[in-house]
């Protein structure tokens, strides 16, 4: 599965921003509208009813409604820019490996290979190289 970060990013970035609430298959976010006569007053800015049928049981459908309320716009943006951050920190591993590797003249490891090695197999192998346990 191939991820479209930027398209996901436009995508979450276009949508309605701010919270998303739920009541039982009824997801909907209100804006605010100011104040009239000491009520606060707000209005849709969406409204999506999820159904369901014999197909689709309700509880089922309140878990769609669930997924969906809480994929909102902030969630989504917050994974992708999690995710960014494990690759930037996964790329600097790999830099500081490859170092590791040209240091101890190791030759099994490589760029293309590296993710298939975990920490505690790289750790071991170089402690034996050491001569270590």
């Amino acid at each position: 599965m191939t991820l479209d970060k930027e398209k996901i990013r436009a995508a979450a970035l276009a949508a309605t921003q701010g919270e998303w609430k739920q009541e039982g298959r009824t997801i909907y976010a209100l804006m605010h509208e100011g104040w009239r006569r000491g009520v606060e007053n707000f209005k849709n800015r969406f409204y999506l009813q999820v159904q369901f049928d014999h197909d689709c049981p309700e509880s089922e459908a309140e878990a769609n409604a669930t997924h969906i309320a809480t994929s909102n716009p902030a969630t989504v943006l917050s994974l992708l820019d999690a995710l960014d951050k494990a690759e930037k920190d996964r790329d600097v591993l790999i830099q500081q490996l490859l170092k590791c590797r040209d240091f101890f003249e190791i030759d099994w490891v490589n760029p293309g290979n590296v993710a298939e090695f975990t920490l505690r197999e790289i750790y071991s192998t170089l402690r034996s190289m050491k001569g270590g346990e």
